[in-house]
């Protein structure tokens, strides 16, 4: 009987040995498949958050301290500063553990209940070997976006009765622009799920193209807003990987057309 009983025993051991031995590799491999940027619009119980939304902040729809404390329990959020972040100033800052980030919640007092609702939730990202890709931010969130080009030649933009992007002036003001500042060529919209996405130029002038790995400068979420109160020309869809010549060479909306 004993015998029996262990041998029992020891074939439904087994089974749960191999049983474990499927489903662990399993549950690692899809935490190990997640984009790192996904972690981003997370809840501190690691749920997806609601877009727009940074940590399980929602810009537009949650006050100043309930996101400093929600902020505070989240386990990729640390070096809050407290001086700053304890006061009702409507402006708090923190480090994130992911792609070595700094963050920022900007708030503006409603006029209504004279209560600061968080406007802005911003990311920057240094330029480092870890540094997120535009590669990654694309796969995560789609390319359901509108293309903004950060440098538009302003007197062609506003002399004309009909201004047009993008010309060959305006590419050559692009070129001579990133030539003397390391700064972002693009903004990536996505108008449906609040963010802002800009990459870095560090191919600078006319060596300067949008890759797969880019390397992204900073992330804003917030409500969104109509493209032409922040711009006077865009690109309404993705237009891909391609070179600054590429890109401006393709005929942008006006703002006073659209």
């Amino acid at each position: 009987m004993i015998q029996r009983i262990r041998h029992v025993y020891v074939s439904f051991a087994a089974a749960f040995v191999m049983l474990l031995g499927a489903i662990v590799p399993v549950r690692f491999a899809a935490i190990a498949s997640t984009p790192r940027v996904n972690y981003l619009f997370t809840n501190a119980d690691g749920t997806s958050c609601e877009r727009p939304c940074l940590f399980g902040i929602r810009p537009g729809r949650m006050g100043f301290r309930t996101a400093v404390q929600l902020l505070a329990k989240h386990p990729l959020i640390y070096d809050m500063d407290a001086s700053v972040c304890t006061r009702v100033s409507g402006f708090c800052t923190f480090r994130v553990r992911l792609y070595g980030a700094r963050g920022a919640i900007v708030a503006m007092e409603a006029i209504k209940d004279k209560e600061f609702v968080v406007q802005d939730v911003y990311l920057a990202f240094e330029h480092t070997p870890d540094s997120p890709m535009l590669g990654d931010f694309i796969g995560a969130l789609g390319t359901d976006m509108v293309m903004i080009p950060h440098y538009v030649d302003v007197n062609n933009a506003t002399n004309t009765t009909n201004p047009t992007c993008c010309s060959t002036s305006d590419l050559d003001f692009a070129v001579e622009k990133l030539n003397r500042f390391s700064t972002h060529g693009f903004t990536l919209y996505y108008p449906q799920q609040g963010i802002e996405v800009t990459d870095f130029a560090d191919f600078k002038g006319a060596n300067y193209a949008l890759t797969p790995h880019s390397t992204i400068s900073g992330l804003r979420v917030f409500l969104p807003y109509p493209v032409c109160s922040a711009t006077k020309f865009y690109w309404n869809h993705w237009l891909g990987f391609h070179t600054i010549q590429e890109y401006y060479a393709v005929p942008a909306t006006s703002c006073n057309q659209s």
